[in-house]
């Protein structure tokens, strides 16, 4: 999709402000839950969505409690990383795979190490003093033949370790079935059938046991909605049409 621009922090709170009215009017259940996640990488503008946490978390403003706060990050970087210290929100690792050969495939602005960004994530939890939630989620897109096998699963348990003994991090994990895109057929993804999904978390649960591992359910597969593929789709339309536009005018002029 590319960079247009940060949204400010007055967006990112009206965004929520808009979400309660609508629900209020359309008779909808309220607003009681806000993620930084989708089309953009939270970390990438720290300071206005720092100040949108404070402006959401505080009782006087908009009154979100800290676990109703979810920041959703690749982690860019250790350092953006640590600058989440102190902030009144939960967060979530989209780490997908812990070794980094395939991250970075999977992530390709991956520019640092899992062990550098976890060490990171440690840093924060230790000394945080209870912000953020000590509550932790680490989120694994689940795609057939490239991350669910045996050895993914086991390496993920292994590389979880110091967060599940660490008595500071209260740590779950997500399993989350890819949505599948035929634009991106040349990649040929696809999603994990339940039986894997629920195979690659038990042999997780095997190394680490009582961990809360979700299998999230999938919404919008059909219509190809997942994190800026509505967005992604009217832009290749547009693009489609101008072009149509274009040759018609050219077969026209001959």
């Amino acid at each position: 999709m590319g960079l247009l621009r940060n949204l400010s922090t007055e967006e990112i709170i009206a965004q929520v402000v808009q979400g309660r009215r609508l629900a209020k009017e359309l008779s909808l259940p309220r607003v009681l839950k806000v993620v930084f996640m989708g089309m953009g990488e939270p970390l990438a503008n720290l300071s206005n969505v720092k100040q949108a946490v404070e402006a959401l978390s505080d009782m006087r403003r908009m009154g979100f409690a800290r676990k109703r706060l979810q920041i959703s990050t690749v982690a860019p970087s250790p350092h953006q990383v640590l600058a989440l210290k102190g902030m009144r929100c939960q967060l979530v690792w989209s780490l997908h795979s812990p070794c980094d050969t395939l991250r970075a495939q999977l992530v390709p602005t991956s520019l640092f190490s899992t062990m550098e960004l976890r060490e990171a994530f440690l840093t924060v939890f230790r000394s945080s003093s209870g912000n953020p939630d000590r509550r932790f989620m680490v989120a694994v897109v689940m795609i057939a033949g490239v991350n669910d096998q045996p050895e993914n699963a086991r390496e993920l348990a292994e590389f979880l370790i110091p967060f599940y003994e660490d008595p500071e991090v209260g740590l779950s994990v997500n399993l989350i079935p890819y949505n599948e895109n035929p634009e991106l057929s040349e990649h040929q993804f696809a999603a994990s059938d339940v039986k894997t999904v629920q195979k690659f978390r038990k042999l997780v649960n095997e190394s680490l046991p009582g961990m809360a591992i979700h299998i999230r359910e999938t919404r919008g597969a059909n219509a190809s909605s997942a994190c800026g593929q509505l967005a992604t789709e009217l832009k290749r339309q547009h693009e489609r049409a101008v072009t149509i536009i274009k040759q018609q005018a050219d077969v026209e002029a001959v």
